[in-house]
């Protein structure tokens, strides 16, 4: 099993970026690189908003490529800074933009490649259609699809040893919590790789977030997190386990 130490890498490529304008992303892609944190999803133009971040974890060298759908207005373009922006579903020419970035870092030696991506509406348990269909499409060049935007976590779905994570949620926050859809409730997604990069088995260990803080879950929450997410799964066909410290799915 892998396990990162001193890793230091920061996804850019979400719709609160370019709040201070193109200064503010300046001024903090200058202070990333002067601190030598690898960065992607924004960048001072296209080229480097698409580049990924490739960090070692354990021996493995992993790429880590981010994007969003969120704020076009925001997106990089020629001599303007700003995220690696694309349509879902309309920009018919991300697939092969994504892959081409995917097999250079692959030749450069990268053993596992994750798709970051902030995508999607607030507040929904359920991924859209259209990304279920770029998701499984994307697992052609990455290992991995990491999706995040909804603020509660959505289903997992495994597919010939890759693994799509539609949403993991929040982690640590100051969102209001919605008493229905609970997006207070959240979980850890933990893989566990081989030095070859094969992806053995994803872990999901249920969290509790309060104000700022983040918790193990116990008791009924941990029950009923676990039990959420075994539904919300169920519909891509993915069996988890219940384990002691949460969920399981074995890559096959």
């Amino acid at each position: 099993m892998l396990k990162a130490a001193n890793v230091r890498c920061v996804s850019l490529a979400n719709n609160h970026v370019l709040d201070y304008e193109a200064e503010g992303l300046l001024d903090t892609l200058r202070h990333l690189d002067a601190a030598g944190i690898a960065h992607t999803g924004a960048g001072r133009d296209p080229a480097e908003a698409m580049r990924p971040a490739v960090i070692d974890v354990a021996g493995l060298r992993v790429a880590i490529i981010a994007a969003t759908d969120n704020e076009p207005a925001f997106a990089a373009a020629p001599g303007r800074p700003g995220t690696c922006y694309f349509d879902i579903g309309r920009d018919r020419d991300t697939l092969s933009r994504l892959r081409e970035v995917a097999v250079h870092a692959r030749q450069a030696g990268a053993g596992l490649v994750v798709l970051s991506l902030h995508w999607g509406p607030n507040m929904v348990s359920m991924p859209p259609a259209e990304f279920q269909g770029f998701a499984r499409e994307a697992l052609a060049f990455a290992d991995v699809i990491h999706g995040h935007s909804a603020h509660v976590f959505q289903g997992v779905e495994q597919r010939g040893g890759k693994f799509i994570l539609y949403d993991t949620g929040d982690f640590l926050d100051d969102y209001a919590v919605d008493k229905s859809l609970r997006n207070d409730w959240s979980l850890i997604f933990l893989c566990d790789v081989a030095p070859d990069g094969a992806i053995q088995r994803l872990r999901l260990v249920p969290v509790l977030l309060k104000y700022a803080r983040v918790d193990l879950a116990s008791g009924p929450e941990f029950r009923e997190i676990c039990t959420t997410m075994i539904k919300r799964t169920a519909i891509f066909g993915a069996p988890l386990t219940e384990t002691a410290e949460g969920l399981e799915l074995h890559a096959s």
